[in-house]
C-alpha cells in the first residue's frame, strides 16, 4: 500500500478513522518547540544545519524550518496570523519584553521558560476594561498575503495546515496573561 500524504493522514485521524501511522506535529503549536537552546540540540543531533526562526518573541518558540519537517516526518505545517504593523516591540530591560497586549513577559537568566511578570488587569473593574487599549483583530495587516501564502502552501506541498488564532493562544491563556490565574476564576 501506498504511503498517504500527511493531509490525508492528518484528515482520516481527525475524522476518527484509522491512518497508515500516527500523525506526527512539531510547530504548529505554540508549544512544541520550546526554547532556542532545544531547537538548536534537535538540529545538531540530526546534523541539519537549518536557520532558526522564533515565532513568540517572549517564548522563544520557534517555527521549526522545512528541513527539520522532514527530517522528522512532520505532517503538519503551520499558517500564521502576521504581526500588526501598529505593534510596536518594546524591552523593558535585558530579561523583560512586552508583548502586544502589554503584557511584560520576564525570562529569568538560566531558565528556560518566560512568565507574565504583571497581569495589567489583576484588579480591573469594568471602566477600566472599556479603556484599555486592545489589541485590533481586524488590523488589516495581520491578514496580508495570508489567503496567497494558504492556496500556494496547499497547492505545493502535501503538509496538512494548520491554522492560528489571532492570540496564538486560546482565551483562557489569555485571561490568566492578563488577570492573573488567581484572578480569572473569580
Amino acid at each position: 500500500m501506498k504511503p498517504l500524504s500527511s493531509r490525508e493522514r492528518f484528515s482520516l485521524a481527525l475524522n476518527h478513522r484509522e491512518p497508515d501511522r500516527v500523525p506526527i506535529d512539531l510547530g504548529s503549536i505554540a508549544s512544541t518547540i520550546r526554547t532556542v537552546e532545544a531547537y538548536d540540540r534537535l538540529k545538531e543531533y540530526l546534523n541539519l544545519a537549518g536557520e532558526k526562526k522564533i515565532r513568540h518573541f517572549a517564548d522563544e518558540h520557534i517555527i521549526p524550518d522545512e528541513e527539520i519537517l522532514r527530517a522528522l516526518h512532520v505532517d503538519t505545517l503551520y499558517l500564521r496570523v502576521n504581526v500588526a504593523r501598529t505593534w510596536k516591540r518594546e524591552r523593558l530591560d535585558a530579561h523583560t519584553v512586552v508583548d502586544e497586549w502589554g503584557v511584560p513577559w520576564t525570562k529569568a537568566p538560566g531558565s528556560y521558560y518566560t512568565f507574565p511578570s504583571d497581569h495589567l488587569l489583576k484588579t480591573a473593574r469594568l471602566e477600566e476594561l472599556e479603556k484599555f487599549p486592545w489589541p485590533d483583530p481586524d488590523e488589516p495587516s495581520r491578514f496580508e498575503g495570508l489567503g496567497e501564502k494558504a492556496r500556494k502552501l496547499f497547492r505545493e506541498t502535501e503538509y496538512a495546515l494548520v491554522a492560528e488564532g489571532l492570540t496564538g493562544v486560546g482565551v483562557f491563556d489569555m485571561s490568566w496573561h492578563l488577570r492573573g490565574m488567581e484572578n480569572i476564576f473569580m
